[in-house]
This record gives C-alpha cells, sequence and structure tokens, in this order.
C-alpha cells in the first residue's frame, strides 16, 4: 500500500502543511516537530512524489545533458564525471542524445522545454542555423560543452583544440621524423575537427611539409569507417613512411 503525506501527518500528529515544510526543508519548523515528521517518515518509509513537489517548488532537482553520441569511452568519462558531481550537489541526472531520425536542435528543444531539468549541460557537434535559434529560446541555465555558440548568451567549457593538435604534430615531426602525416578527421563541418585540421596545416606549413591530395580524410568519428579507410590506404602509407592522426580512439584503433 502506498503511502502517503497524509499518513505521515496522522502518524506525527501534524498539519500536512507542516510535513510539506519540513520536506522541503524550510526553517520555519521548530526542532522537535521536524524530528517526529521526520521519524514518521522513516517508519512509514514515505517517499515524495517528485514531479508534484517539483511543481509546488518550481524546480526538479534534475540536471539535463545532451550529447551527440553514447557510444565510446570518451562520451561515458563525460557522462560519469556528470552524474557523479550533479548527486554530490543533490541532483539527478538526465541523459539524451541525438539520433539519426532528428538533429541537435529537436533533442535540445524536447529536454529544455520539458519543464523536467532545472538546468542543462549541452555537446553538440554541429552548430547549424536551427540549433543556434533553439539555443537562443532556451529559458534554463545552460553550459556548452567543448563549443560556443555565436549570438547566444551561455556559459562554456571549452578545450583548446587547436593548441593541443599542434602539439601532437609537433611530436610527430621532432621525435618521430614525420615526413609525412595523414590526417583521419570526424566531419568537415564539426568545430573541433576543425581546430585540428587548421593546426595540422599550420604545423605542417611551418616545418615546409606538403600536404597532398590524398592526405586528409573527413570520417564520422567511428571505428567501421576508419578500418575500412585504412584497409584501402595503409600500405600505401607504409611505403611512404607515413604517421596518421587519428581524432579519436575509435578511429585510431579502426
Amino acid at each position: 500500500m502506498t503511502v502517503s503525506i497524509e499518513d505521515v501527518a496522522k502518524k506525527a500528529n501534524v498539519s500536512i502543511s507542516t510535513v510539506s515544510r519540513v520536506l522541503n526543508r524550510r526553517n520555519i519548523v521548530n526542532v522537535n516537530t521536524r524530528k517526529r515528521v521526520e521519524s514518521a517518515i522513516q517508519e512509514l518509509d514515505y517517499r515524495p512524489n517528485v514531479f508534484a513537489r517539483g511543481l509546488m517548488l518550481q524546480r526538479s532537482n534534475i540536471l539535463g545533458l545532451v550529447l551527440p553520441d553514447l557510444h565510446g569511452e570518451f562520451y561515458s568519462e563525460i557522462i560519469r564525471g556528470a552524474n557523479l558531481r550533479a548527486r554530490q550537489l543533490g541532483y539527478q541526472l538526465m541523459i539524451s542524445s541525438v539520433v539519426k531520425s532528428d538533429d541537435g536542435s529537436t533533442v535540445l528543444s524536447a529536454v529544455s522545454q520539458s519543464g523536467l531539468v532545472d538546468g542543462l549541460a549541452v555537446m553538440v557537434s554541429d552548430i547549424d542555423a536551427r540549433t543556434r535559434k533553439t539555443l537562443s529560446k532556451v529559458s534554463i541555465p545552460f553550459v556548452v560543452l567543448d563549443g560556443d555558440v555565436e549570438g547566444v548568451k551561455h556559459d562554456s567549457v571549452v578545450i583548446d583544440q587547436r593548441q593541443g593538435a599542434e602539439a601532437m604534430f609537433r611530436h610527430l615531426i621532432s621525435n618521430c621524423g614525420a615526413k609525412r602525416t595523414i590526417f583521419v578527421g570526424g566531419p568537415n563541418t564539426n568545430f573541433d575537427t576543425l581546430e585540428r585540421l587548421a593546426a595540422y596545416r599550420s604545423v605542417l606549413s611551418e616545418a615546409s611539409i606538403p600536404i597532398g591530395r590524398q592526405d586528409v580524410f573527413h570520417l564520422d568519428y567511428g571505428y567501421a569507417t576508419a578500418y575500412e579507410l585504412a584497409s584501402k590506404h595503409v600500405l600505401q602509407w607504409s611505403k611512404s613512411d607515413a604517421s596518421v592522426f587519428a581524432a579519436n580512439d575509435e578511429m585510431a584503433a579502426g
């Protein structure tokens, strides 16, 4: 049998509004009454309705996380970290991702306008006009992970993709003696890919290393497409002593 707030009030010999104030941690209940209510909650194993409580308080204690994908160690680490920090702050985490049948704007709109989340962390691979328009209408606090949305006010957590990639290319040239480097990146509309590609062109230009027409490839960050690419070209690459820069672990494994 489901225990109600009325049962708790009866057990503690207080009004329903007093139980509500205790549940919502308002400091207008005296200590003895609070302890009596908390004892009744524990004895009855009462679980308040999260959504009803959220409607009253206009908050859900749930944070949203929208990612471009849920596959791979990279996204798993983001989810682990976000979940840990959310729990430490007293929040639960709701996770969603972009699927092939929709785009970033669709899932962002659904999550941000659902009324279920108090705040949102967003990572979207391709920021197009529709996504930008959707984010401009988000009324809850949100932060963009590893990117920037021009014309939209928001906080960001970013990685200096260009500086990191430059360090890698310089290592290949200085420490590994690379005379040719193959660039295997993500889609050519992806912000991270474009930053890394700019670093690739800059460092190889500094080192007077030419970039051939068959030295730059744009894939989908997946293992299968990288494997297919390598099966076609790896023999030719090895004959020219080429090094390969892969944009993520999935493609490096492929």
